[in-house]
């Protein structure tokens, strides 16, 4: 007896059996769909944001690119024995001046995806 290799297997259902078969490329369909969505999840996990933020960052990113986003640091100044307070402007020159205040790692970040405080 000879070993059937699996495209011969898989041809010989899809002739004898079409809705076995169509259930068969349905489910690897579905299959490769949900591993890139597990990918992406992951990914999206070690960068520490969600999906909507993703879009977001990438907004804030724009920004960045375009000389339109800035930063404000607040300046005291003693007169006269008051504290006088304004702000000072700095353009943002790249992401990384950004804090993420969700990102705390990697692994830090899985542990919270996978199991998420309560709000008790």
């Amino acid at each position: 007896k000879m070993p059937v290799s699996f495209h011969k297997a898989f041809l010989y259902v899809l002739q004898h059996d079409r809705v076995i078969g169509a259930i068969g490329i349905l489910g690897s369909v579905v299959s490769l769909v949900v591993f890139v969505f597990l990918v992406y999840q992951i990914y999206l996990a070690a960068r520490g944001i969600t999906t909507n933020e993703a879009f977001k960052w990438e907004m804030v990113e724009d920004a960045i690119d375009r000389g339109e986003l800035f930063k404000e640091k607040k300046v005291y100044k003693r007169r006269y024995k008051a504290l006088e307070s304004s702000t000072e402007e700095k353009r943002v020159e790249s992401l990384e001046e950004i804090d993420n205040l969700y990102d705390k790692g990697f692994l830090e970040n899985l542990r919270q995806v996978l199991f998420p405080q309560s709000f008790d």
